[in-house]
C-alpha cells in the first residue's frame, strides 16, 4: 500500500483501502497475540507465564499466581509453544471447572535438565483415573492431547487430585533438543541475490550508495519493501533472505551496509539472527521490523542484542526508509567530463 502510494500520490480509493486493511489487520493481530504472544518468541517461556497470567486475570478476573525460574525455558519452539499452550489449558481448566479464585504456576528446571511446569488449585477436584479414557469434545488440546504431545517432544504429563481435594497437574519436557520428532529440521536455503536497482537520478554513483539486505519469510513483504527501497537514489537493494539463518550466510557473501530483519521467521527467527550478526558483523547495522510492537515496557529484544531500531509493520515502512538514510553521507559527485 505504501509502494502504490508513492507512485499514485493521494488517492480516495486508497486511503480507504489502506483503512480496511488496517481493521483487518489489528483483529487478526489480537487474535495472534491471544493464541502466540510475541513474548513467547522473543523472552522465552518465563516471561510468556508472566504475560499469560496478567491476559487470564483480565480475561476472566481471577488471580494467577507465577513463579517461573529464569533457566525454565526450553531450548526449541516447538517445546516452548507446546509447553505454553498446555500450561494455557490447564489454567483455563480450573478457572472454568475448579470454581477457586487463584490458580498457581511454578516453572523450574530439574537436576536432570528438564523443564518442569506445575499448575495447580485447591477447587473441586476430580477423579484422575477417569481423565485418559476419554476424549475431549471440545476444541480446547484437552488433558489427553497434552499428555499425547508432550510424549512426542520426549516429555510427560502426571496428574495429582481427587474429587474434593483440588488439582496438581505437572509437565515435564526436554530442555534441550535431541533431534525429536516434530521439530522442524533445517531446510537447505537458496539464497536470492537482487539485480542493482535503479534510478532515474546519477548523483549517487553505485559505490555511494547504502547497500540493503532484506530479510523476511513473506515474499509479499519482501517486495513491498525492495518497491519501496529501491526507490530512493540513496539505497540500493543487494539481496533477500527468507530466514535468519539464510541472512546470515547473505551478510557473510553480500557485506551489505544494513539488513531489515523481521522477527517472526523459521529455522532462526530475527532476535537469534541479530544476535549473531552483531557479534560477527558489528559494521552492518540491523533493523527489526516486525508486526507487532514491543509487548514489555524497555528495550526491545532485538535493540538488546544489537539492533540500531526497531519498527512495527503496522505504522508504516516511510519511518523506516528515514532511519535507513538518516546521517548518511552526501552523494559523490562524478564528474565524467574532467579529465584526470
Amino acid at each position: 500500500m505504501d509502494a502504490a502510494e508513492e507512485q499514485v500520490g493521494p488517492d480516495e480509493s486508497l486511503e480507504r483501502a489502506k483503512s480496511n486493511l488496517g481493521e483487518a489487520i489489528a483483529a487478526a493481530r489480537s487474535l495472534s497475540v491471544d493464541l502466540f504472544p510475541p513474548v513467547l518468541q522473543n523472552h522465552g517461556l518465563p516471561d510468556a507465564l508472566e504475560w499469560l497470567a496478567s491476559w487470564m486475570h483480565k480475561k476472566y478476573q481471577k488471580e494467577i499466581i507465577v513463579e517461573a525460574a529464569e533457566a525454565a525455558n526450553p531450548e526449541t519452539q516447538n517445546a516452548r509453544i507446546l509447553t505454553f499452550e498446555s500450561v494455557r489449558e490447564l489454567i483455563f481448566n480450573s478457572v472454568k471447572y475448579a470454581e477457586v479464585p487463584v490458580v498457581q504456576v511454578k516453572a523450574t528446571l530439574t537436576p536432570d535438565d528438564e523443564v518442569c511446569v506445575e499448575v495447580s488449585d485447591n477447587g473441586r477436584g476430580f477423579a484422575a483415573e477417569s481423565v485418559f479414557p476419554s476424549v475431549s469434545t471440545d476444541n480446547t488440546l484437552g488433558l489427553m492431547s497434552i499428555r499425547e504431545r508432550l510424549k512426542i517432544l520426549g516429555g510427560r504429563m502426571t496428574i495429582d487430585s481427587s474429587p474434593g481435594c483440588g488439582c496438581r497437574v505437572e509437565i515435564r519436557i526436554p530442555r534441550q533438543s535431541t533431534s525429536l520428532a516434530g521439530e522442524p529440521s533445517p531446510q537447505p536455503t537458496t539464497q536470492h541475490a537482487v539485480a542493482p536497482s535503479t534510478s532515474t537520478g546519477d548523483q549517487y554513483s553505485q559505490k555511494s550508495r547504502r547497500r540493503v539486505l532484506i530479510v523476511d519469510d513473506h515474499q509479499a513483504c519482501r517486495e513491498g519493501l525492495r518497491a519501496l527501497l529501491g526507490a530512493r537514489e540513496e539505497l540500493e537493494v543487494v539481496g533477500e533472505a527468507r530466514d535468519g539463518a539464510e541472512a546470515i550466510n547473505m551478510v557473510s557473501e553480500l557485506n551489505p551496509d544494513v539488513v531489515v530483519m523481521d522477527i517472526s521467521m523459521p529455522v532462526l527467527n530475527g532476535v537469534e539472527a541479530t544476535e549473531v550478526i552483531s557479534s560477527r558483523f558489528p559494521h552492518v547495522k540491523v533493523f527489526g521490523l516486525s508486526m507487532f510492537p514491543t509487548e514489555i515496557p524497555g528495550v526491545h529484544p532485538m535493540v538488546r542484542v544489537g539492533a540500531s531500531g526497531f519498527f512495527s509493520k503496522l505504522e508504516g515502512a516511510h519511518s523506516l526508509v528515514e532511519a535507513l538514510i538518516k546521517d548518511y553521507p552526501p552523494p559523490r559527485i562524478v564528474h565524467l567530463s574532467r579529465a584526470p
